[in-house]
């Protein structure tokens, strides 16, 4: 046995007797410690009991549509499907912003809510308006509710599965909300017109149009006890005439990133 054949079984040697050191003590290692699970998307977790649903406009579908995507089952497009964004003139409809955010949802399996069918925001001029220019009737206004409500709710039927149909109609003060509000963008000429009636019209309109979508009231700060107790009282009244299916409550809150 040469020199050569020593060195190369001394390196055989060598390099089995560390082997079996190094297996002997990663025997006394502790168990590896797993790593935490993989995020649960707010819409996997609570999605079996209601849908998770975002307030979107036409840029944030865009900026935002990977979170959206992830976390949410439903939309309800913020000002796109009120009267005036789709009805600035009377008779003539435009329906093409909402119709791309109602294809942005079902592209990616979402629900898409409707809002707001009445709201004494945002609703041109010219529906609360006579031809002299003065109040319109309640008959020609009531009119207007039905066909612009028809319209909308049948033109979007089978792809918004429920509609806020009235928005907003009582004051915190528990009161309707009136044409004679002290602040003008808190007053409502549809109130100032028909009255009340113009809510139960409204809903009956919306349910002719699609038996099938759920109809919602809308409204805000309802933990004040008297606009709660009129809101309820609101509600009692159209649920016994079958013009309701769910309230929704909603909070109105600002964050700055």
């Amino acid at each position: 046995m040469n020199s050569k054949t020593l060195i190369t079984l001394g390196m055989a040697w060598a390099l089995a007797v560390s082997g079996s050191a190094c297996t002997a003590a990663s025997s006394n290692d502790p168990p590896a410690v797993p790593g935490p699970p993989p995020p649960v998307s707010l819409s996997e977790k609570y999605g079996s009991y209601f849908p998770i649903g975002a307030a979107v406009d036409p840029t944030s579908i865009q900026t935002h549509a990977a979170l959206l995507e992830q976390h949410f089952g439903s939309i309800t497009t913020e000002n796109e499907m009120k009267f005036e964004s789709l009805q600035k003139a009377e008779g003539s409809f435009d329906f093409g912003v909402a119709d791309s955010m109602v294809a942005f949802a079902k592209s990616r399996g979402m629900k898409v809510r409707g809002h707001a069918l009445v709201w004494h925001r945002q609703t041109p001029s010219w529906v609360f308006t006579n031809s002299s220019g003065g109040d319109a009737s309640r008959e020609v206004l009531l009119t207007r509710l039905e066909s612009h409500i028809s319209r909308v709710v049948s033109h979007f039927k089978g792809s918004v599965y429920a509609w806020d149909v009235v928005n907003e109609a009582i004051m915190d003060n528990g009161a309707y909300r009136t044409a004679v509000e002290p602040e003008a963008d808190q007053q409502s000429k549809w109130h100032g017109i028909a009255g009340e009636d113009y809510i139960a019209a409204a809903f009956k309109y919306a349910h002719a149009a699609d038996p099938d979508a759920k109809l919602f009231y809308n409204d805000y700060y309802n933990y004040i006890p008297a606009k709660r107790q009129a809101i309820y009282e609101m509600l009692k009244k159209l649920l016994a005439d079958a013009m309701l299916d769910n309230v929704a409550l909603k909070d109105l809150l600002g964050k700055k990133w």
